[in-house]
């Protein structure tokens, strides 16, 4: 166990006491029981940034529509309305109880004058925010969390104006978070669970999401976002941002009980039923296996039984259908197969999108478990609750190299060449699982791998660098890229575009969520204008991703 989790350990542990003890003779006062008025700034602090971490990173995995929708992985079974497309609304109450524990968070650093407290607080207003406006669209911002006040039926503000406030403010943290380290007040690190108490870090984190946001900005405001990351990437000195890995931003999963620990693990997932129902989709493996990257066998498992089809004349003539040594040999004439087309007989086999009967797949005999020894599952450490290599991330370097060689690709001064910023990319994305500079050099020395001068080029290895993140997708609205094809079973023949408001919202605020749902732009898919394959303001009039 390494000394971070054992900070975080710590940190549930006294959170526990607090939760505990805060309630204890709640009669003997005249205030709201369910209101908390004075708590030490670490306990909110450390709240806000696990609960954040782990609600942003339940989105690329245990809720499988995102990581289905950029085919990094599939469901098996159970999730199929999801897989194919025929989503239900969504709520993003957890959301918005996170900036609550924040909003008490920043007004409390900003009486006592907590700098270290108030900067942070407003990264991850702005990380929430983002995050709800990118999946739904406009939501209320303004007007949010006004309860206090009487305000019970908050506006939906445009999402020009939430991405506006969205970069002042982090234009503020970069602020507040630009003095040395020891001009702050820190009650402990260890309480600080993504940076430990290193200001720096954060403000590198704050203008690192400034660049994730003007450039998700750049169909839609060219202008407005090439000048605010030239601003960024030109000024390095007032506008820190990644530097290497150990800039990343993530929360480790400490394993202690199913609310601290990977969805996939034990906690979570005693039978393993859910964790081999997700498996690796067609499309990634496919990928990996042609660009021989080594992440696919840090990421995927080789069947349990791989398939071998024989031509006459047979091995095992006497039998249609036998398993010797974990190979099951099939007649090339066998009528399975013709009934079920040719099967896949690689060692590494990923579940095709949106297929109708993904439980047969490739021959399989099994249902209603997830189990297909003819199909990958992910590899065994997401199958625990804890593992180095799995992590809540909210940021990488490797996401931000991307950005800029992104950004130089388009013609703006980045500070660089695209070259360089793809090289370095590929190799943070490759190092952040563990594979040495030596062979990322070679995997980069591929033709199939290296620059060819497109950006085809640079948003395949992004996709492939955001593994398991929202992110993907986002970049996918944005450019159309990759080229993601769906399957069979799929709804509809192109892939969603946002969340569905929740019906809480047309029941109890009925008046703002028709004016939002006025200013969503209907496609050829949409039944209606709260539709997931209805445009939102940011994808508006730019003809993305189609």
């Amino acid at each position: 166990m390494n000394r971070y989790i054992k900070r975080i350990l710590k940190v549930l542990m006294i959170s526990t006491v607090f939760l505990i003890t805060s309630c204890e003779d709640l009669t003997e006062v005249n205030v709201n029981p369910n209101e908390i008025t004075q708590v030490n700034s670490d306990l909110l602090l450390s709240t806000v940034l696990t609960e954040t971490a782990i609600a942003y990173q339940n989105n690329t995995y245990e809720d499988i529509r995102i990581p289905a929708l950029v085919q990094h992985l599939q469901q098996d079974i159970r999730g199929s309305a999801k897989v194919n497309f025929s989503w239900e609304p969504s709520s993003w109450s957890n959301f918005y109880n996170i900036l609550r524990t924040n909003k008490k968070l920043y007004n409390q650093a900003v009486e006592r004058g907590e700098e270290y407290y108030q900067g942070i607080s407003l990264i991850m207003k702005s990380f929430l925010y983002g995050f709800i406006t990118d999946i739904w669209g406009d939501c209320p911002y303004s007007e949010a969390l006004k309860g206090d006040e009487g305000l019970f039926y908050p506006k939906f503000d445009d999402q020009q104006y939430i991405y506006e406030g969205i970069l002042a403010d982090l234009e503020l943290a970069n602020t507040l978070l630009s003095k040395d380290k020891d001009e702050y007040f820190l009650g402990s690190p260890a309480y600080d669970v993504v940076y430990y108490g290193e200001p720096e870090k954060w403000r590198k984190f704050a203008n690192s999401l400034m660049l994730r946001y003007y450039m998700r900005l750049s169909e839609k405001l060219p202008e407005v976002a090439q000048t605010g990351v030239e601003k960024i990437l030109g000024d390095p000195s007032n506008y820190p941002i990644f530097e290497s890995n150990n800039h990343n931003a993530f929360v480790e999963y400490v394993g202690g009980n199913a609310w601290d620990s990977w969805a996939g693990g034990e906690f979570n997932w005693p039978s393993g039923n859910d964790f081999r129902r997700r498996k690796p989709c067609k499309t990634i493996v496919d990928t990996l296996k042609l660009l021989n990257d080594p992440r696919l066998e840090i990421w995927v498992s080789p069947v349990d039984i791989q398939i071998a089809v024989e031509e006459p004349p047979y091995t095992y003539p006497d039998d249609e259908d036998i398993t010797v040594d974990l190979i099951r040999y099939i007649h090339y004439d066998a009528e399975i197969i013709e009934a079920s087309g040719f099967p896949d007989t690689s060692k590494y086999v990923g579940l095709p999108a949106n297929m109708y009967e993904p439980h047969f797949f490739n021959l399989a005999t099994t249902k209603d478990n997830g189990e297909n020894p003819h199909a990958s599952y992910l590899t065994d450490m997401y199958r625990e609750n804890s593992h180095e290599l799995v992590n809540a991330v909210l940021m990488t370097y490797s996401e931000l190299s991307f950005i800029k060689a992104e950004a130089a690709q388009k013609g703006w001064n980045a500070g660089g060449t695209t070259a360089d910023f793809y090289n370095q990319g590929v190799i943070s994305a490759l190092s952040q699982y563990d594979v040495s500079i030596s062979e990322a050099n070679s995997y980069l020395l591929q033709a199939s791998v290296a620059y060819n001068n497109s950006i085809e080029r640079i948003m395949q290895q992004k996709w492939i660098a955001l593994w398991l993140s929202p992110e993907a997708w986002f970049d996918y609205r944005r450019t159309g890229l990759p080229n993601i094809q769906t399957g069979e079973g799929a709804m509809y023949p192109e892939l969603p575009l946002r969340f569905i408001y929740s019906g809480e919202e047309q029941l109890e605020n009925l008046e703002n969520w028709q004016l939002a749902i006025d200013k969503l732009e209907e496609t050829e898919h949409s039944s209606q204008p709260d539709h997931h394959y209805s445009k939102m303001w940011v994808l508006q009039g730019t003809g993305k991703p189609y």
